[in-house]
């Protein structure tokens, strides 16, 4: 039986494909996040207040807003920086890590926890945070891969992040992918 190169490739390339698709974000790279889904045409992840929002940091009104440029640190934290390029003003905050409500938690906000509490406590985790191809995901104790994000309207332009609160919210997924168009994007 002759040997085949189109059926081989063929049947190789599915088994190419899973061995590629997660990816590590080097802790030197620098990246955003970005909001895509039925409601969101890549509005960028920004921080206000201690809080997690996506839409436009201009349009909220808070003097802290600001788009969030993150790095990943050994321990997989998402750890938040100001673009001070996107603002209108000079935030006060840097070196914020990502957190999302645990199980145990009542609250359903995501946020971000200053430097010097950057373990938080047992409502939230901070770590085990990591990318499934271009989409953030949060890599669970048993190493399963969740995504569970959702935004609440607080007004136009502007979603407050939620993680796992299915009521009165839209999912959304987060990705380091900016949108090809920032004009289209929608609220």
């Amino acid at each position: 039986m002759p040997f085949n190169m189109r059926l081989f490739c063929l049947t190789a390339l599915p088994l190419a494909v899973l061995g590629a698709v997660k990816r590590d974000v080097s802790p030197a790279a620098t990246f955003q996040l970005y909001a895509y889904g039925d409601e969101f045409g890549g509005f960028p992840l920004f921080y206000a207040d201690g809080l997690a929002y996506v839409g436009d940091p201009n349009a909220f009104n808070s003097s802290d807003a600001a788009v969030v440029t993150f790095q990943t640190d050994a321990t997989r934290h998402f750890v938040g920086n100001p673009n001070t390029t996107l603002n209108q003003h000079t935030p006060t905050w840097s070196k914020v890590n990502l957190f999302v409500p645990s199980q145990s938690s009542n609250d359903t906000r995501v946020g971000f926890l200053p430097p010097n509490d950057g373990a938080g406590n047992d409502t939230i985790d901070t770590s085990g945070f990591s990318f499934y191809g271009s989409t953030a995901m949060l890599i669970g104790d048993d190493g399963s891969l969740m995504s569970a994000f959702y935004g609440a309207k607080v007004q136009d332009k502007v979603y407050e992040l939620r993680w796992n609160e299915t009521v009165g919210t839209s999912p959304l997924s987060l990705r380091s992918m900016a949108p090809s168009n920032p004009g289209k994007m929608h609220s």
